[in-house]
């Protein structure tokens, strides 16, 4: 996604295609795509676009 005034983002989310998948394999599963895009792990965010775009608002005034 492109954000106006955040910039680039990119959504990953794990699939349970089995009820016995465990939490590990599903963040197994995210941080396989995230590599395949070769997003390190240290740009993960794990807040809203809404709650970023707060907290710029917040820190330009």
């Amino acid at each position: 996604d492109e954000v106006r005034e955040l910039g680039s983002y990119l959504e990953v989310e794990a699939i349970q295609t089995d009820p016995s998948m465990t939490e590990d394999a599903l963040q197994e599963q995210c941080v396989a795509y995230a590599r395949l895009f070769s997003v390190r792990e240290e740009d993960y965010v794990d807040r809203s676009y809404s709650d970023l775009l707060v907290d710029a608002i917040r820190n330009t005034r």
